[in-house]
This record gives structure tokens, sequence and C-alpha cells, in this order.
């Protein structure tokens, strides 16, 4: 997808910087997401038409939440998105240094443009677990192995921004998430330990 912020040109720099980062995901466990770009200022998600033809092609069938086509005007200069509807996937799966990290109920409006990558997370969902790429996503999967974010993506009905000023953090899960600064390998060997003392005392 297109970095909302970026001139022409920039958007790539900053995709081929991203694969180097090696962040995948699994979309309803059929599609593999090559090119996940995660740290983003878009006030919503956005999924390639090219993983919904795959979805289709592999017999998954995918929420509708609004079929109504929508244009969304990124940052700047840069040309409109044509989203064709909004959907929503019952799981998209991330990969972390811990394991893998599910999310429940994630939106995504549909972008028809050919964009180099699959998948672009919105601000809001990534604030929603707390931010900032790997050491985000360790702290994510430390605290519990999977979100319900059903709730996280809720742009304007006719989506005609996509940069607005930050949202308030209000979400416990936020709150939760920004007290930690211990390494993410320290988090994970932490929370494995304390499953091995639940399973033993169990």
């Amino acid at each position: 997808m297109i970095c909302p912020k970026c001139v022409p040109g920039k958007s790539e720099r900053l995709l081929n910087a991203n694969k180097s980062l090696g962040r995948e995901a699994n979309i309803e466990g059929i599609v593999s997401v090559t090119t996940t770009l995660l740290d983003t200022a878009s006030e919503v998600t956005l999924v390639t038409s090219g993983v919904m033809k795959s979805l289709e092609r592999a017999a998954v069938e995918v929420t509708m939440i609004s079929p109504e086509p929508s244009v969304i005007q990124p940052y700047g200069q840069a040309p409109t998105l044509k989203g064709d509807g909004q959907v929503q996937f019952k799981l998209v799966t991330l990969d972390t240094p811990c394991g893998p990290l599910s999310l429940r109920g994630l939106k995504a409006w549909v972008d028809t443009s050919p964009n180099a990558a699959q998948l672009l997370s919105s601000r809001e969902m990534m604030q929603w677990l707390g931010f900032s790429e790997v050491d985000l996503l360790s702290h994510a999967f430390a605290n519990q192995e999977g979100w319900d974010v059903i709730d996280v993506d809720k742009p304007p009905a006719n989506v005609s921004r996509m940069t607005q000023g930050p949202p308030q953090a209000t979400s416990a899960v936020m709150t939760g998430l920004r007290g930690h600064h211990q390494h993410p390998s320290l988090i994970c060997r932490r929370r494995r330990r304390r499953a091995k003392q639940a399973t033993s005392s169990g």
C-alpha cells in the first residue's frame, strides 16, 4: 500500500526498507502477506484487491461491511485511492519475535490501485496494540496471544481524509503496554515461564 504522507517514489523506498525487517502476516490462514507496512500515519486499514482475489479463489468467505465504493484522499499531492468497499477478516496473524500474534475482526478498505504491498495497518490499530514495530508486537504477544480488534477502525462514513489529529489514548490496552521497556526476548521468556508454572501447578 502507499504510505499516505509519501511523495512519489518515497513509498517504494519505504517498502524496500520494510522488506528487510521480514515482517509478514497471514490472512484467514490462507493468504500470506509478504510486505506488511505497520508503522504508518494512515487513519484506515487498507488491503489490496489482489489479496481479496486470492481469498476468493481459495473459497474463503469474507464479511462485507460496506459495499459502497469510497474515494480516500491521502495527505498532500499523492493521488487518491479508490476503495472498493470495506471488509472484515475473521483472523489476521502477524509474525513476531515471540510467535504469531492474532488479530480478530480486523476491518479494512479494499484498495483497487496497483500497489506493491498487500496490507497497510492503520495508525489507530497500531496504537491499539501499543506501537513500535518489534517491541510493540513482542509486548502485545507477551500480554496475550490473540486480540479482538473488531471495534478499532471506525473511519467517517465518507472516508475523505487519512490524516487528522492523533486519537486519544483511551484504550486500556495502550496503557498496559506503554509501561513496559524490557527487551522483547525477556518478556517472551517471562511469558513462557509463567505458562510453564501454570501447567506445573495445574
